[in-house]
């Protein structure tokens, strides 16, 4: 809920989103159990806790190079890092539910090609979770 309660309404919105949402979270709690036993078996320190808007699983084999968000779930390849990130990625999800992560791909690509590399100014699901204080998207309100 992550301060949802603080408004009328608010809670109802929040759920939801994550309603919405849950396609994509699904995706994340599949690939954040493989990721937690693959990272266990791989001896690194793993722990699924709850935080920043999401499930989290740290020491997650599948996180790529540092972390990534599906959904309400957050992996992340060590401890806990840039939550402030992730978390708006959460907010993008609850918003753009099932088309959050073609969304996300397709802002990535652009960047890859336009910026050479992920998190350049071309994707723009990444533009507002880099500015500081982070946010969902430029123009939003930061959360």
């Amino acid at each position: 809920m992550d301060g949802a309660s603080a408004r009328p309404g608010a809670l109802a919105i929040d759920l939801l989103g994550k309603a919405w949402a849950s396609p994509t979270t699904l995706i994340g709690l599949i690939l954040g159990l493989v990721g937690h036993v693959a990272g266990w078996a791989m001896r690194r320190r793993v722990r699924i806790s709850l935080g920043n808007n999401a499930v989290q699983f740290e020491g997650n084999a599948v996180a790529g190079i540092s972390a990534v968000t599906f959904g309400n779930v957050c992996l992340y390849r060590g401890p806990i890092c840039d939550a402030a990130h992730e978390r708006q990625h959460t907010y993008q999800a609850q918003l753009l539910g099932p088309f959050y992560l073609p969304s996300n791909f397709a802002g990535g690509v652009a960047a890859l090609l336009l910026d050479g590399f992920w998190h350049g100014p071309h994707n723009w699901n990444e533009t507002g979770p880099l500015m500081s204080p982070s946010r969902p998207w430029p123009g939003s309100r930061p959360r």
